[in-house]
């Protein structure tokens, strides 16, 4: 039998996003809200679909979710808009 304990978790490890843009990614949890930090911003969500604005900046970053003492991490890849 295979049990699994989920408290936080992005649907997928990478999102891909355009500098200046909104992008989304899922998020999985039992928990009624969860709390994000990203490039330096940080808020609270409930939904399922945790939508933010990308950096002006293309590069690598790191996105968090974080629910009570779990968090799940995924990188967010910023492209300059063509």
């Amino acid at each position: 039998m295979f049990v699994r304990v989920r408290y936080v978790e992005f649907v997928r490890d990478t999102v891909s996003a355009v500098a200046g843009k909104r992008f989304g990614i899922d998020i999985s949890t039992d928990a009624r809200s969860y709390r994000w930090v990203f490039n330096g911003r940080k808020g609270r969500a409930s939904g399922r679909r945790l939508v933010l604005r990308a950096p002006a900046e293309p590069g690598d970053y790191v996105l968090y979710a974080i629910v009570g003492k779990h968090a799940d991490r995924a990188e967010v890849v910023v492209e300059q808009a063509k």
